[in-house]
Parts: C-alpha cells; sequence; structure tokens
C-alpha cells in the first residue's frame, strides 16, 4: 500500500442543516450572550435541510487533504446504519482510505441537527460512545487528531 501522506484521527457526523424561517434572536443587555427563539410548543415552518455526511474537524480536514491531492486517510468509528454508510459513501466519492473507519453493530452514527438562522447557526449534538480502540497506525506524513 502507498504510503499515507495525511491522516485524520476523530469522530465524524451527518450535519442536517435546518433553515429557520419563523424565529427571533434575544440578546441580554449585560452580555454578548444571544438566544435563538421559537414559539414553544407550535408547529414552527422551516426553509429547508440540507444532509452534509461525513463532516466534523477530522472529516473536514480529511477532505480538504484529499483534494488538495494528498494520500489521505481517516480513523473513525460509525453506527452500522444507513447514516454510517452514506458517510462512508461520501468520504470514499472524495478519494479518502476508509480501511481505518470501524463500523460498530448497535449503535448510531453522529447525527447533529444545526439550526440555521439568518447569518449564524446553533448545533444540537448527540455523541455516540464508540468502543474506541487505538489501531496499530500505518506509516503516514502526518496525522491531525482531534
Amino acid at each position: 500500500m502507498k504510503e499515507i501522506d495525511f491522516l485524520a484521527i476523530g469522530d465524524i457526523a451527518l450535519d442536517a442543516f435546518i433553515k429557520i424561517k419563523d424565529a427571533h434572536i434575544h440578546c441580554k443587555i449585560d452580555t454578548n450572550a444571544c438566544e435563538l427563539c421559537l414559539r414553544f410548543g407550535d408547529k414552527v415552518p422551516y426553509e429547508s435541510v440540507t444532509a452534509i455526511p461525513a463532516v466534523g474537524n477530522g472529516g473536514n480536514a480529511v477532505v480538504c487533504a484529499a483534494r488538495l491531492g494528498l494520500n489521505s486517510a481517516i480513523v473513525t468509528h460509525v453506527g452500522e446504519d444507513k447514516h454510517g454508510e452514506e458517510c462512508l459513501a461520501s468520504l470514499e466519492k472524495d478519494k479518502v482510505i476508509t480501511q481505518y473507519v470501524k463500523k460498530e453493530k448497535n449503535k448510531p452514527t453522529n447525527y447533529h441537527y444545526v439550526l440555521w438562522y439568518d447569518i449564524d447557526r446553533t448545533i444540537l449534538v448527540k455523541h455516540t460512545e464508540f468502543n474506541y480502540k487505538f489501531i496499530q497506525l500505518p506509516k503516514v506524513s502526518w496525522i491531525y487528531l482531534t
């Protein structure tokens, strides 16, 4: 196997960007803290949803490296589910080596909801507790640990 130029180690997720139509921002007077406000207990319309697989620090970095022409791989975990398959397919489409991706049974792939309103976003996250075990690393030039 060809030596790996860039190896990312870290979680990936599928992000669903939900473009919110009807909300407002409430900022506190004495701090810079602001809150996204939606009508409580109501049906809140949204404009669109765009799901993007294999994102996160490691996923984003390894795809960038591969697109720059580096022989790139990722060490990560996904669930043995539809979203895990979508993440793998996306990485492979970008020519990322996926042989170090572990698929875990009975665990869901990380799936985050990105509430996108105006020019900013709030992310709802839930990280799956995978059975992490460090692997014997191949010969690599650069490692990105996140």
